[in-house]
């Protein structure tokens, strides 16, 4: 259970804590170096792909988490397993969202010139990405909250093979 808890806690940290190393970071390095923010955003568009790849990835595998995982079944758990399940639904719809709006910003750019075909068009598709990116952030950070809280919650609570304190009289 510690290994596939490890693993899933891998896997947000890779997807979510990637984008936000991107972003935060390699974003601003890359228009330094390339000397434009334009010219690092068509580096960008290529790993929108990869993010929005990996975040598909990455929800598959916490819904198959979520439906096998016995700590998410225990009655001390109820409640939250509803609420990460309507988290994971967010998250999806989100990362659908993204890739459905990528094409949309990737016809408004011409990758041999590197220039924006219809500059107002593609900002109001980049807010929205950028919209979208933040309530997934948002979303992942609840995700991430509610379920170390399941786990620990599973942890202190009796199982089967656990004798109770009063057992222990």
């Amino acid at each position: 259970m510690l290994a596939r808890r490890l693993g899933m806690l891998t896997l947000l940290s890779y997807w979510q804590g990637g984008f936000l190393f991107y972003g935060t970071v390699v974003v601003a390095v890359g228009a330094d170096v390339l000397g434009s923010d334009r010219e690092q955003g068509f580096i960008t568009r290529q790993v929108a792909w990869y993010l929005n790849i990996i975040g598909f990835g990455v929800l598959t595998l916490l819904a198959v988490d979520l439906w096998r995982g016995a700590e998410y079944r225990r009655p001390v758990n109820s409640g939250r397993r509803r609420i990460l399940w309507l988290l994971w639904g967010i998250q999806l719809v989100n990362v659908s969202a993204l890739a459905g709006i990528h094409p949309h910003m990737d016809a408004l750019l011409d990758a041999e010139t590197h220039e924006i075909l219809a500059r107002p068009e593609f900002r109001g598709w980049h807010r929205w990405y950028l919209r979208i990116w933040t309530i997934l952030w948002l979303t992942h950070l609840v995700d991430v909250g509610y379920r170390l809280q399941a786990w620990r919650a599973a942890d202190g609570e009796p199982g089967p093979q656990s004798p109770s304190p009063s057992d222990a009289r």
